[in-house]
């Protein structure tokens, strides 16, 4: 038998509608205790409201011994799992394959399979991807006008390592820890050590022999540091390029040149220089005449034509050591003296007028050199040859150091 009404009202003892089926709408409707609708069910539409008029919307899934296990509320939450049931929220294609699963079980997200690459992409209010993630492996931040940028915090959210879209640069460390790289081999070896905190590069080691190259635009080696067991060198050139080593002041300006074409090596400074203890208690200027004491030790000059004559303190007016030999430490009193090379040396002109050329030898004033006057008396006392006149009184002049 078919009954066919219009609608259906259930009533509760008072009289009023707790349940309406209403045919004509395709609607079932229930009440609360006041009559205000809080469960909908709309055919016409294939629409399910829950909750509303005063009260929040709630579905709950119960397991067969009655314990919930899914949760829909009206705060916007979704809950699947719990009271000894994993919870999984499974999304499929057209074809019914799972190509999104999220597993409570394991905490694991995955996207994409069942014939379908992976990809998640977070978007901006305006609705344009800035960060992708897909099957290829790839991970992307930034675009659509805004740079990427990865920021990784300590536990108390200090910054420590930044990946930096707008420049280009990765930072790691700051905010009170000291930033370290390590690369290891595919055996878990440690090969590669950058350590910000000691600011020092480790290569190689755990068996294996630290190198560094630098390659030039076709591919060569030209700078190549080898620290092998048996030989620990370093090489500049190589494939078609000559190599060449320039050091510079703080001004960028070369003063030492390892020219590995011409097989040279350019000093900019003037003289070659050893160090000596210094025999004499007060200290002597640049320029100083300095004579044999004993041992390694000199002493200024004091008397003429001296044959104890060692050499000329290094660093007066405009020339430097290129070289100083002999350098130790330890010496508590140290004097760099001039033993070949350019120097400037005090002189004394009153005794004669110095010319270019002119033989020097050691003089009466302290310290000081002279013009060479007596030949059977200068051999083996001459310092060097003048290079500059000088035709009266005491002075500065560049001399050529070369004892004789």
């Amino acid at each position: 038998m078919t009954a066919f009404v219009g609608s259906v009202h259930i009533q509760n003892s008072s009289g009023g509608d707790r349940i309406t089926i209403d045919g004509d709408a395709s609607s079932v409707m229930i009440r609360d205790n006041n009559g205000q609708d809080t469960l909908l069910l709309e055919g016409n539409t294939g629409r399910l409201f829950v909750g509303g008029n005063g009260h929040n919307g709630h579905v709950q899934l119960r397991s067969v011994a009655g314990q919930g296990t899914m949760a829909l509320d009206g705060d916007g939450n979704i809950y699947a799992g719990g009271h000894g049931q994993a919870g999984t929220a499974t999304i499929r294609d057209v074809h019914g394959r799972a190509t999104l699963l999220l597993q409570g079980a394991d905490a694991k997200l995955f996207a994409g399979g069942g014939g379908h690459d992976g990809h998640i992409q977070l978007r901006t209010d305006h609705g344009d991807g800035v960060i992708s993630l897909n099957a290829n492996g790839n991970i992307y931040a930034g675009a659509s006008g805004r740079p990427g940028s990865l920021t990784l915090n300590t536990a108390e959210g200090k910054p420590t390592v930044a990946l930096s879209g707008e420049k280009g640069d990765l930072y790691i460390g700051g905010s009170g820890q000291g930033g370290t790289l390590r690369m290891r081999s595919d055996t878990g070896k440690e090969r590669i050590l950058i350590d910000g905190n000691n600011a020092y590069v480790d290569v190689g080691g755990a068996g294996e022999a630290g190198d560094v190259v630098l390659r030039n635009s076709q591919g060569n080696h030209s700078v190549r540091l080898n620290g092998g067991t048996q030989s620990a060198t370093v090489a500049v050139g190589c494939a078609g390029q000559a190599g060449r080593v320039t050091i510079t002041d703080n001004k960028q300006k070369a003063t030492i040149v390892l020219d590995g074409q011409a097989g040279d090596i350019f000093l900019t400074n003037a003289d070659c220089a050893e160090e000596f203890e210094l025999a004499d208690v007060d200290e002597v200027e640049p320029g100083t005449v300095m004579v044999l004491d004993g041992g390694d030790r000199l002493q200024a000059s004091r008397s003429p034509y001296d044959r104890r004559v060692a050499g000329i303190v290094s660093g007066a007016g405009s020339y430097r050591p290129g070289v100083v030999l002999d350098k130790r430490p330890e010496r508590r009193r140290a004097v760099t003296v001039a033993l070949m090379g350019k120097v400037y040396c005090k002189v004394d002109a009153t005794y004669a007028a110095i010319e270019v050329g002119d033989l020097l030898t050691s003089s009466p004033t302290p310290g000081h050199a002279m013009k060479a006057t007596d030949p059977a008396r200068a051999f083996g006392a001459v310092i060097g040859k003048a290079l500059h006149p000088l035709a009266d009184a005491t002075g500065l002049i560049p001399v050529l150091v070369s004892l004789q």
